[in-house]
C-alpha cells in the first residue's frame, strides 16, 4: 500500500477515525507523513491556557506546523465570579454519589470555575494570547483558513474540562475603548486580525461559525468593528488577502450598538479585500437602519473585480438602497456570477420592480440567482413568490412559469410554521 500515490492513499485514510489514524501512523514513514496531514489539519486557539499550551506546541514540531491548514478560534468564556456548578448535570449525580460527596464536587466545580475566570482575566490583560498565537501563525506557513466559533467543543480544553463544573459559554466579553468602554465585542476577531497582521501569515479565508443554541448570542456583536487609528492598520492588514469572507453579525446586546456599523467601519476593513471572490454577510436578525454602503456594498469607491459569490441573508433592505446597490453592482462586482439573498425584506416597495433594476443593471457575468423567503413591507409581510424574483433577475421569458395568486401567498403564509415566526420576530420591532 505504500506505492499507492499520496492522494489515493489520503482519500482512503480520510475515512478511519482519529483513532485509527493514530495507530496507521506508526506503521510507516509514508503512513506517518499521510496521517499527520489529516489527525493536524485544524489547531485550536482561544484565551484559555490548555489550547494555547497545546497551539505552541503543534506549532513547534517540525512535521505536525507544516500540516495545519485551519486555525479556529473557540470563542467561549468565563464570565461571573460567583458561579454555581453545573446543576443539570449535578442532578444525575446526587442520586448515585450520595449527598456528601455531591457537595463536595459542588464545592470543587466552583473552585475550577473561579480559577480558569482568573487565568483568563490574567491572559487578556497580559496580552499573552495574542503573542502566542501570531508566533504560531509566522510558524505555520500552509494556514490558509481562519473560523471564529463561539463554543469550545473539540478544543483541547474541552478535553480536560472538568465534567461538573459550568462551562464557558459564547456570551462576548465586556471590555471596551473610549465612547464604546463597557461594550461587548468578539475578543476572538480582534485577537486573530492583529495575530494575522503580526505574523505576515496570507490567510485567504475567514469564517464565523456561531451556534444558534449559545445564550443570546448568534454573532459577531457590532461593537467588534470598532478599532483606534493604531488597531486600523492591523485590520486591513488581515483583510487585504482575503478571497472568502463570510460574517455573520449578531444585533443582540446594549440598545444602539448596531449603529457601530454605521461609521462605516466594516466597509473600510472589506474594501481592502481586492482579491475577494466569495462574499457572505448575514446578520442574524433584520438589520434596522443600516444602509448598504455601511456593509460596503453599492458603493463606486472601490471594486471587487474577482467576486463571483455574493450572500446576503437575514436583512432588512429600503427599496432606495437596494436600487443603489443593483445600479452600481455591475461596476463594482464585474465578476460576478452567482447572487444569492436569503430571508431579505424589502422596505417601501416591491420585489418585482426591485427585479426588474437588478436586471437591467446586471453585470455580464451574473448567471445563476438563488432567492429565498423574500419579503415585503408593510407589515404583515407578505412572501412574494421567490422562482418569480429569480427569473425577472436574470431576465427569463415567466409564460411558462406559474405566478402565484395573493390568495395563494396567503394561504402558503399561514401553512408554513418558519414564516409565521419570522413574521412576530419582525412585529416586535416595528
Amino acid at each position: 500500500m505504500d506505492k499507492l500515490p499520496t492522494e489515493l492513499m489520503s482519500s482512503i485514510l480520510e475515512e478511519l477515525d482519529p483513532s485509527d489514524l493514530k495507530r496507521v501512523r506508526l506503521a510507516s514513514k509514508v503512513f506517518y507523513d499521510v496521517s499527520t496531514d489529516l489527525l493536524f489539519k485544524r489547531a485550536y486557539a482561544s484565551i484559555h491556557r490548555p489550547d494555547l499550551d497545546v497551539l505552541s506546541a503543534m506549532a513547534n514540531h517540525p512535521a505536525i506546523r507544516l500540516a495545519v491548514r485551519e486555525i479556529v478560534y473557540a470563542g467561549a468564556y468565563f464570565h461571573y465570579p460567583e458561579i454555581e456548578t453545573n446543576e443539570c448535570r449535578m442532578y444525575h449525580y446526587r442520586h448515585f454519589v450520595g449527598e456528601q460527596l455531591f457537595n463536595v464536587q459542588q464545592r470543587v466545580g466552583r473552585r475550577i470555575y473561579r480559577a480558569h475566570l482568573r487565568e483568563q482575566e490574567e491572559t487578556r490583560k497580559s496580552g499573552e494570547d495574542l503573542a502566542i498565537i501570531s508566533t504560531a501563525l509566522a510558524m505555520m506557513p500552509n494556514v490558509r483558513k481562519v473560523t471564529l466559533t463561539n463554543y469550545f467543543d473539540g478544543s483541547p480544553f474541552r478535553k480536560r474540562y472538568y465534567r461538573v463544573a459550568v462551562e464557558p459559554c459564547g456570551i462576548p466579553l465586556r471590555v471596551g475603548e473610549g465612547v464604546h468602554a463597557d461594550e461587548q465585542f468578539d475578543h476572538g476577531f480582534k485577537v486573530m486580525c492583529k495575530a494575522m497582521s503580526i505574523s505576515g501569515r496570507q490567510v485567504e479565508e475567514f469564517l464565523t461559525d456561531y451556534r444558534r443554541n449559545e445564550p443570546i448570542y448568534h454573532g459577531m456583536v457590532p461593537a467588534s468593528f470598532v478599532c483606534s487609528s493604531r488597531e486600523l492598520e492591523h485590520y486591513r492588514n488581515a483583510f487585504r488577502h482575503l478571497r472568502k469572507i463570510h460574517l455573520r453579525i449578531d444585533q443582540s446586546g446594549p440598545k444602539g450598538s448596531y449603529s457601530v456599523i454605521r461609521t462605516g467601519q466594516l466597509a473600510t476593513f472589506l474594501a481592502e479585500a481586492t482579491g475577494l471572490e466569495e462574499l457572505s454577510i448575514c446578520t442574524d436578525r433584520d438589520v434596522k437602519g443600516v444602509p448598504l454602503p455601511r456593509l460596503g456594498l453599492g458603493l463606486s469607491t472601490h471594486k471587487w473585480e474577482h467576486l463571483r459569490c455574493l450572500t446576503l441573508q437575514d436583512m432588512r433592505i429600503p427599496f432606495e438602497e437596494f436600487s443603489a446597490f443593483a445600479q452600481l453592482q455591475r461596476e463594482q462586482m464585474p465578476s460576478l456570477e452567482k447572487l444569492n439573498l436569503t430571508s431579505i425584506r424589502l422596505l417601501k416597495g416591491e420585489w418585482t420592480a426591485a427585479a426588474h433594476k437588478l436586471n437591467e443593471f446586471k453585470g455580464p457575468a451574473l448567471t445563476s440567482v438563488s432567492c429565498l423567503y423574500l419579503s415585503e413591507k408593510p407589515f404583515p409581510s407578505r412572501y412574494v413568490g421567490d422562482g418569480v424574483v429569480e427569473r425577472l433577475i436574470l431576465g427569463l421569458d415567466l409564460d411558462d412559469f406559474h405566478i402565484p395568486s395573493p390568495e395563494e401567498l396567503d394561504e402558503y403564509d399561514t401553512e408554513e410554521s418558519d414564516f409565521s415566526y419570522e413574521a412576530s420576530e419582525y412585529s416586535s420591532d416595528e
